[in-house]
């Protein structure tokens, strides 16, 4: 069976070399670049067995003006998905990653402008 650390794992491999730092969990206190947060909701494989939602956190910062740097998030949130949809499941799983929500979020982290995706995983061994 599988639940959401493998799916967080699988997202994370697949999208780690879109040329942002990505990290798992959580950032690093001190990070002040951009970077990406591949975590999970806490679903669990308790709740709904071999699906698991996978939230992919796109952080940049905010320009001195204040104004949300809309051609950046558009140019990493592009190379997420293009990855995401360009992806292979891996090997030993039959593996669907269907986009479930997406949103810019307003004052999620101070500094950032945050973009989420939320993928829901079909995972089967």
């Amino acid at each position: 069976m599988t639940d959401s650390l493998n799916a967080i794992k699988i997202i994370y491999d697949i999208i780690k070399t879109c040329g942002v730092s990505v990290f798992k969990d959580r950032s690093p206190r001190d990070q002040a670049g951009e970077h990406i947060i591949v975590g999970s909701n806490g679903s669990t494989n308790l709740e709904v067995v071999n699906l698991a939602q996978v939230n992919v956190n796109i952080y940049i910062p905010k320009p001195k003006g204040g104004m949300v740097n809309r051609p950046r998030i558009e140019t990493v949130r592009t190379a997420v998905y293009t990855l995401i949809a360009n992806a292979t499941g891996p090997a030993g799983y039959y593996c669907v990653i269907d986009q479930a929500f997406s949103a810019l979020l307003e004052d999620a982290k101070e500094g950032f402008d945050v973009f989420t995706i939320r993928y829901e995983i079909t995972l089967n061994t």
